[in-house]
């Protein structure tokens, strides 16, 4: 596990400038290349993650993220107190919504029922259809989602990026890439050290790239609706 002094340190070393009194970068400089690395890691990676439940109401199709909501990885609907009822929301984009419900916009009660559905309306929020009724927005009756958050950034020295710890010793490369790319001019080196950043996490990928193999055979392998194609299992969605 890295501290952000460590990762300073480490990138100082990379960029031959250890001495923050006789050097192009503060060290303020230095903590803002490595806030940037792990944002860009974490797009990479997909990690960190955590879930959110949203309690539904009568008639409301509209529901607000997380402020730091990046991805969304999974949707679920139900309550997790009764047996059985936690169902997977199958993950679509509006137009796909539009082809199969024209009517989704319809706010009357003859469109309420059981959200199967989920949509990104835009970068804040979520819609569900059909908009839940009476029963299926009892106490309880939550929308559950996976998704990847935004790290906080390391402003302490003591502090450590939320990330799996193999990838804390890759940060320094990416905040030397900005050096070079900045005061420093040299192009030539700051490629050489993005693709040293990009190749080790991919050498870092295979559990990773396990993961999500297990998830697509599970999205193609389960589908109920063989006229749409749709998967029954929810895509990830990325949030811009």
């Amino acid at each position: 596990m890295s501290t952000l002094q460590q990762i300073r340190s480490q990138t100082r070393v990379l960029i031959s400038e250890t001495d923050e009194a006789n050097s192009h970068f503060s060290n303020s400089e230095l903590n803002s290349f490595t806030n940037q690395a792990i944002n860009f890691l974490t797009t990479l990676i997909e990690y960190p993650r955590d879930i959110v439940e949203i309690q539904v109401e009568d008639g409301v199709g509209i529901y607000s993220l997380l402020s730091d909501t990046l991805i969304i990885r999974t949707a679920y609907f139900g309550d997790v107190n009764v047996k059985d009822d936690i169902k997977p929301l199958k993950v679509l984009t509006e137009e796909t919504l539009k082809e199969l419900f024209p009517t989704w916009l319809d706010e009357t009660t003859d469109t309420r029922g059981r959200p199967r559905y989920l949509i990104l309306l835009n970068r804040k929020q979520i819609f569900i259809y059909p908009r839940p009724d009476t029963a299926e927005s009892a106490s309880g009756k939550k929308v559950i989602l996976g998704y990847i958050f935004r790290p906080t950034d390391l402003s302490a020295d003591g502090d450590t990026p939320d990330l799996p710890t193999p990838y804390h010793t890759l940060l320094q490369f990416y905040a030397a890439h900005m050096c070079y790319a900045g005061k420093l001019q040299r192009i030539d080196i700051s490629n050489n050290m993005f693709t040293i950043f990009t190749t080790k996490v991919q050498a870092l990928k295979p559990t990773m790239i396990k993961e999500a193999q297990e998830l697509l055979r599970f999205q193609w392998g389960e589908t109920d609706n063989l006229e749409t194609g749709i998967a029954s299992s929810a895509a990830d969605l990325k949030v811009s």
